[in-house]
Parts: C-alpha cells; structure tokens; sequence
C-alpha cells in the first residue's frame, strides 16, 4: 500500500474565478493519469492532502504525479503552490518462510502513519506496521498529556494494521475539537503524531 501527502496553496483573483487546480498519478508513465483532487473553490489557506494511491492506480517502480494550475478564463491571476511531497509505503508482510531461493523473509519497519483524514469530522484512520508480534498499546492524548481514549491494547500479529477513531474518549463522550497526539507502543518501539478534530 502506499499515500500520498502533501500541503497544497491554491487562490486565484480577479472578475472571473473559473480557474481550476488539478493534482493527477499516472501508472503508466503519463499515458493516462487519475485525478487525486480537483478544486474550483477559493481557498487562500493552506491545506493537507493524504490519499492512498492504491485506490487510484496499479503500483508499479515508476509512478508520476502531475500539479496543474489552469487559468481557464481571463485576466485573473492564480496562485498554487506544493509543499512537504512525499509518498509513504507500508507493506505487509511479504512471506513468512522466505522465498523459493531461500532467502530471509521481507518484514516491515515499525512504522506509525499520519491519520487519515486529518483534520477529521467525525471519522479517522490510523495505520500502523509491526515488524514482528507484539503486545501493542494506541493511545489519543490531549494537548495537556491526559489520555482521552485508548484504541487498541492486545497482542498483535506482524504486518500493517488500521485502526479507527470516532472522537469519542474512553467514556463514550464526544470529544472537543482541538488538537490531539496519538501514541503507538510496540514492545520497546514508540511512536508519536498530532491529529486535528474538527467540529
């Protein structure tokens, strides 16, 4: 499996306000492409965007990705700018006795992905990978380091995992909008992000 994430600025002035931001994956080596967005909307902040590539397109050893800013009428002036690009993986386990070669089987690293979508209303996931069984403790804290809500708390199995968050804390409430950590413990591994619910 892999992501996308990036931070992505788009405004555009003047008497029209038709223009339009386009964000596009080819598989393919740009014969076709897929949008991952399209915006029409006048948005003068910046914005994150996470999707799963997998839902889009084949993978393959070389994907492409394409940012169009088109001024569609005129005179306008549009602004659109890309920021903190990057692909994710987090891939399961491969084999668990090794190949036809004999060769070692291929393991994940510990690994604690950005929740999806973030921020989040009233819906989030949270994907983790473990390179190896453990015991494993997925916690939400707020910004003042007392726990909200405890997801997860049990043995697991090797291999990438998801788990979901309704923004309800340990009593079943609703919890406030703001910002909040999420905090993965595997064995000795730890591993922290911040996440925003909005309401």
């Amino acid at each position: 499996r892999a992501f996308v994430d990036y931070y992505r600025w788009f405004t555009q002035m003047g008497a029209n306000l038709d223009d339009e931001w386009v964000a596009s994956v080819s598989d393919n080596g740009g014969d076709t492409w897929v949008d991952i967005e399209v915006l029409v909307d006048l948005e003068n902040y910046w914005a994150r965007v996470f999707v799963e590539l997998t839902d889009l397109i084949d993978l393959t050893d070389q994907v492409m990705f394409r940012f169009l800013a088109c001024d569609l009428g005129g005179p306008d002036i549009i602004e659109a700018a890309i920021d903190d690009f990057s692909v994710q993986t987090l891939n399961s386990v491969i084999s668990a006795v090794g190949d036809e070669h004999g060769n070692a089987p291929a393991r994940v690293a510990f690994q604690l992905a950005q929740n999806h979508p973030n921020p989040f209303n009233p819906l989030t996931t949270i994907s983790f990978s473990l390179p190896r069984d453990e015991q494993v403790e997925l916690a939400v804290y707020g910004v003042d380091g007392r726990r909200v809500a405890t997801l997860l708390r049990e043995q697991m199995p090797a291999g990438l995992h998801q788990v979901s968050w309704d923004g309800k804390d340990d009593r079943g409430q609703q919890a406030a909008s703001g910002t909040y950590f999420y905090r993965l413990q595997a064995g000795n591994d730890v591993a922290t992000k911040r996440m925003v619910l909005l309401k």
